[in-house]
């Protein structure tokens, strides 16, 4: 089987500690790329010198260098630009591959030539450490092509990994590439639209590793609140755009917004110019079981916000019931006003004479309770200790007794029975005395 072209895209910043190891794990595998193309985004450590060695050893890695800190998004659509293969690798320079990735990713993209990507398990490395934690999804447990509508069914909030694809390079570029935008977000969006429309490989099994570092460019962007809220802001735009119209019915049936789940909702709740219908279809699930969280955040904005993101669910919001009671009492008058309204819609819908609001009602009564109940229990536990301990030594000592009584039975049971035996045995001995001499007596008469 001719497999297709391959080119890696390596980017790099001054991570001269993994940049060697990543590389090396590439030069290994038993199918190469046709090019790796590494960009050093000008870093000011001693990477150039190592990344110099690797290309003056291997003809197909190809060396170019930013004339300055561009960022991770700039190099990566600088090197896509640069690539010829037919497939992308978008690596990082501190993650690292396994062996037979590039081969087991090219004969099913082989196979399944309609396919956008092929990807495998989002497993990941310690930076620290060094331990590896095996990330698992119940996609299919065969190597197999899953189009748009049944990746949509299987994936369960579940996305595909950035770090374990191989994707088309047609797909990438009419995605835009990586948008800069989008930050963080901007592999993850345009490999979820790109396997909603064609479809993906999977492989179920661990075929490359993401290292995970609070100083990562990921983690480090999802810290900052100012930026993360931006990149939020402009993924809920890109998703409400005209060329997402096609995908959106699939990113909600598959679930794969609770991913950027609570920071979703805070980001709407503080923007209600987003709270378009399309948006909260979107995060229906992370509204419903996020919002009430919100309410006790320290913003007052976002508070406010929250409670009118319950309120736009109507009887659906029934669930935060308890935390908007509590919320009641708020010190800001506009979050208590947003919580009446709010309260008012859950309370006020149109089906309020039907028998489902009943139910909400009961079962939101019953939610405070419990509410309630597990902080008496709380409270009181210290006085009723002595009544556990009553009821916990009077339990023992009957189980004790039980299994006293059990013994004592067993042994009789089993002196009785070697008394049996005994009794037996010589009783067969005199049958046997008396069948001898009943067998003599009569030649004795003879």
């Amino acid at each position: 089987m001719t497999l297709p072209k391959l080119s890696v895209l390596l980017p790099n910043y001054n991570h001269a500690q993994f940049v060697g190891q990543a590389l090396q794990a590439m030069l290994t595998q038993t199918v190469q790329p046709m090019e790796i193309i590494v960009i050093d985004d000008g870093s000011s450590d001693n990477s150039l010198q190592v990344l110099e060695a690797f290309a003056r050893r291997h003809a197909h890695i190809r060396l170019l260098r930013n004339d300055t800190n561009r960022g991770v998004n700039y190099t990566l659509n600088r090197a896509l630009r640069e690539a010829r293969g037919e497939y992308i690798y978008g690596a990082a320079a501190d993650d690292q591959v396994l062996p037979g990735f590039f081969e087991r990713s090219l004969r099913l993209l082989a196979r399944y030539p309609q396919a956008a990507l092929c990807c495998s398990f989002p497993s990941r490395i310690d930076s620290i450490t060094g331990t590896v934690t095996q990330h698992a999804l119940s996609w299919s447990r065969h190597e197999c092509f899953l189009p748009p509508e049944r990746l949509a069914t299987v994936m369960r909030g579940s996305a595909v990994p950035g770090h374990a694809s191989i994707a088309r390079r047609d797909a990438l570029l009419e995605v835009g590439g990586w948008n800069a935008e989008l930050q963080w977000f901007t592999d993850w969006y345009a490999l979820q639209v790109i396997a909603f429309r064609r479809g993906v490989c999977f492989i179920p099994a661990t075929m490359a590793l993401f290292r995970s570092s609070l100083a990562s460019y990921y983690s480090t962007g999802v810290r900052n609140w100012e930026l993360q809220s931006h990149a939020v802001e402009h993924l809920l735009s890109r998703l409400q755009s005209p060329e997402c119209r096609d995908v959106t019915g699939l990113f909600q049936k598959s679930g794969v917004m609770a991913e950027i789940g609570l920071d979703a909702v805070r980001v709407l709740a503080i923007r209600p110019e987003l709270r378009t219908p399309l948006v909260l279809e979107l995060l229906r699930p992370s509204i419903l079981n996020g919002a009430g969280r919100l309410l006790k955040d320290r913003n007052r904005r976002i508070r406010a916000g929250a409670a009118a993101l319950i309120g736009e669910f109507g009887s659906a919001g029934w669930r935060s019931l308890p935390r908007l009671v509590a919320a009641r009492g708020d010190s800001d008058p506009a979050v208590r006003l947003a919580v009446a309204v709010a309260t008012g819609h859950v309370f006020g819908s149109e089906d309020r004479a039907g028998k489902r609001l009943a139910a909400r009602m009961v079962v939101g009564t019953l939610a405070a309770s419990h509410y309630l109940l597990r902080h008496l229990k709380v409270a009181l536990r210290p006085s009723a200790a002595w009544l556990f301990q009553a009821l916990h030594f009077r339990l023992y000592g009957r189980a004790d007794r039980l299994e006293r009584d059990f013994v004592e039975c067993g042994s009789s049971f089993v002196k009785q029975r070697e008394q049996l035996w005994r009794e037996l045995q010589a009783f067969r001995e005199e049958l046997e005395v008396q069948t001898i001499d009943n067998r003599d007596r009569p030649s004795q008469a003879a």
